[in-house]
């Protein structure tokens, strides 16, 4: 159900790429990112610009996901639930 990996074969990019300077690539990444994040939330039905609680943990739930594949799941999921219990908070 994930998007595209948003941060796949960026040292490849950054390698073979001709950036004007270093801030110019972190413009990209960050923008690769937020593409990653938008596509997210159409893949779970959600609206990037107009979020639901439902939605976020929607969104939430696949990042864990994803971060399974690079790193420790304690961490995974000290970072996953700290999150959740903000989203929790939120009003329905």
């Amino acid at each position: 159900m994930l998007s595209s990996c948003p941060q796949k074969n960026l040292g490849e990019i950054r390698r073979y790429s001709s950036f004007k300077s270093d801030e110019e690539f972190e413009r990209m990444k960050k923008l690769n990112v937020e593409i990653f994040i938008e596509n997210l939330f159409r893949d779970v039905g959600g609206d990037f610009n107009k979020p639901t609680k439902e939605s976020l943990l929607k969104v939430l739930i696949e990042l864990k996901n994803y971060a399974l594949n690079f790193r420790k799941k304690e961490i995974v999921d000290k970072h996953f639930n700290e999150i959740k219990g903000l989203i929790d908070m939120l009003k329905n």
